[in-house]
């Protein structure tokens, strides 16, 4: 085996290796050589594969430190209801936020501040969600390539969507 990953795979039978090592998220590339049933060497075979982080989040500051980073995916567990502030800030780029939208969930406020908030992040996906009742639905400042994807965000008090400073967004249904 080669491809960097560390050298903790055991043979369990001829044909059957167990093992574990810690791979950081991200793209791999793993090559494995064998030998057939007679023994004879056998081609080298690359694999290659992504880690992929995903976490659940149970309420507005749980999603917002989850989208700092550490995860590529962060989907909302539960309704979140009243809000008084932002709700939802990315912290990173390149994550995605499930809204969980068509599992009945919501992301509510009182009219105040912002449902959620790109900040200055970009390449991010905002998805599955329904955000109602802000001061500004969901908001985009400098930022560029963010997605708004089968997302219901109504019934707030000033912008549903706002994109300010940036380039290349899209708004799908």
């Amino acid at each position: 085996m080669d491809g960097g990953l560390p050298e903790l795979l055991t043979q369990v039978t001829p044909t059957r290796w167990e093992g574990v090592s810690q791979l950081a998220r991200g793209p791999h590339s793993v090559i494995f050589t064998g030998r057939d049933l007679a023994g004879l060497p056998g081609q080298p075979v690359q694999v290659e594969f992504t880690v992929f982080l995903e976490a659940e989040a149970t309420g507005c500051q749980d999603a917002t430190s989850k989208l700092a980073g550490q995860y590529d995916q962060v989907t909302l567990t539960q309704s979140v209801n009243d809000y008084p502030g932002t709700c939802i800030t990315f912290g990173a780029n390149n994550v995605v936020f499930d809204g969980g939208w068509s599992q009945g969930r919501m992301i509510d406020g009182n009219m105040n501040s912002i449902g959620i908030d790109f900040k200055s992040f970009s390449g991010n996906i905002i998805t599955n969600a329904e955000v109602r009742n802000f001061g500004g639905g969901i908001r985009s400042y400098i930022t560029n390539d963010n997605v708004i994807e089968n997302s219901f965000i109504h019934d707030n008090f000033g912008e549903g969507i706002l994109i300010n400073r940036g380039n290349n967004h899209k708004v799908l249904n």
